[in-house]
């Protein structure tokens, strides 16, 4: 997997850090997201605290991951990959030490944002890195790999963390992702070297705050991050909901979900893989076309299946894989798409695009949970049916904008 790009479609004089490196600094951060999902009805009882209150160890893990990914990536254009990407994963390892032994709800939550500020170093730089190292037209492709070969652990996580769960306790989960956390450390120190060659010569808060202006100026920015967001806000949705949906609407025990998740992984995995294979030959705009495609297609599917109240597990999950394959598909194109609008802040639009994720994706989880606390499918197929609406939209919005540029 590792020359699936090409050689020569790498730059010049840069040292190009292995694929597997890349998975084990990037793999802290979505383990910290999906591991305790399983666990949280237990947490909850555990802490004899309301689900929503338990909800924001999941959900101020995502805006914590937005804080960091603003700053991570346009301090990395200036300072480089390399010290963030070490120094984020030791905050990482060492709130997660804090959650093993968390004597309250508040100290877990806490030990939580640091774990996330720590964790979204590696999820926002990996990206800057494989813009750093690959020609434009082949880092999609090389993104849509790097994505099925990380996609191995997000995809069993869910239920890892509910196996061990159910054998050991909650805190055991930490555990688990203290040694995640380890390991990625280890791998950025021991292999991987610096990638920014040509650093801007300055930065400040007032210069951060003018880039992301520039940028979110851009009507093309904003339709490859608007779809990257609305794609994610639809997943997060469906992730951290349909514990809920399952225990209260369907019937079953909670911990089935770990088990089903892997079936909606596998469809980001075939969707990865595809987008790996023909993103170079196809191109960004029509990979991200096929991904809104297989999206659609899940998403009337399980809207039917909601409002004539036949939904069961296998329909639930199943729908739901076409989602996932539709956002393995247009992810690694949209991610790129953004990026290459202004290459000499690359860790910023990285940052910008990160933050617009989780955002989007607590957002969305909030409502849904604040809103309509007995999670009743059908808002829960509302608001995923929005989220996929506007990820459309913004689609049409980067075709408008490269159709304006082209007549100019």
């Amino acid at each position: 997997m590792g020359d699936a790009t090409g050689r020569g479609n790498m730059k010049a004089t840069q040292a190009v850090p292995p694929l597997l490196i890349l998975v084990m600094v990037m793999a802290p951060a979505p383990f910290g997201s999906n591991i305790v999902v399983p666990a949280l009805p237990g947490m909850a009882k555990d802490f004899s605290v309301p689900y929503s209150t338990i909800q924001l160890v999941v959900t101020l893990y995502y805006f914590s991951q937005m804080a960091g990914q603003l700053f991570y990536g346009p301090l990395s254009d200036k300072y480089g990959r390399r010290p963030f990407l070490i120094g984020g994963l030791s905050l990482f390892v060492a709130s997660t030490v804090v959650t093993v032994f968390a004597p309250s709800i508040w100290v877990l939550i806490l030990a939580r944002i640091g774990q996330a500020l720590g964790g979204s170093a590696a999820t926002v730089l990996t990206r800057a890195v494989v813009r750093d190292v690959y020609e434009p037209a082949h880092a999609a492709s090389a993104l849509g790999y790097l994505a099925v070969a990380t996609v191995g652990f997000p995809a069993f996580v869910p239920w890892l963390g509910g196996a061990v769960f159910e054998s050991f306790g909650w805190h055991a989960i930490f555990v688990v992702l203290l040694c995640v956390g380890v390991l990625g450390l280890m791998a950025a120190v021991l292999r991987l070297r610096e990638t920014n060659l040509t650093p801007i010569e300055r930065v400040d808060f007032v210069g951060i705050m003018r880039t992301f202006g520039r940028l979110l100026k851009k009507p093309v920015f904003l339709g490859y991050a608007g779809f990257m967001a609305f794609h994610t806000g639809a997943y997060f949705t469906f992730a951290n909901i349909v514990p809920l949906v399952i225990e209260r609407h369907l019937g079953a025990n909670p911990s089935v979900y770990a088990r089903f998740y892997v079936i909606t992984a596998l469809g980001y995995f075939i969707g990865s893989l595809v987008a790996g294979r023909l993103s170079a030959r196809l191109g960004m705009t029509t990979m991200m076309r096929l991904s809104l495609t297989a999206s659609f297609i899940g998403l009337t599917v399980f809207s039917g299946l909601v409002l004539f109240g036949v939904l069961s597990l296998w329909s639930l999950f199943g729908t739901m894989t076409f989602i996932c394959m539709g956002y393995g598909l247009g992810a690694p194109s949209a991610t790129m798409g953004a990026i290459n609008v202004d290459p000499r802040v690359a860790g910023a639009a990285s940052g910008l695009i990160g933050a617009g994720q989780m955002a989007m994706g607590a957002l969305l989880t909030n409502v849904v949970s604040y809103l309509f606390p007995n999670a009743s499918p059908v808002p829960f197929a509302l608001m995923i049916s929005a989220a996929i609406a506007g990820a459309c939209l913004s689609y049409a919005l980067v075709i408008v904008s490269h159709r304006r540029q082209a007549m100019a």
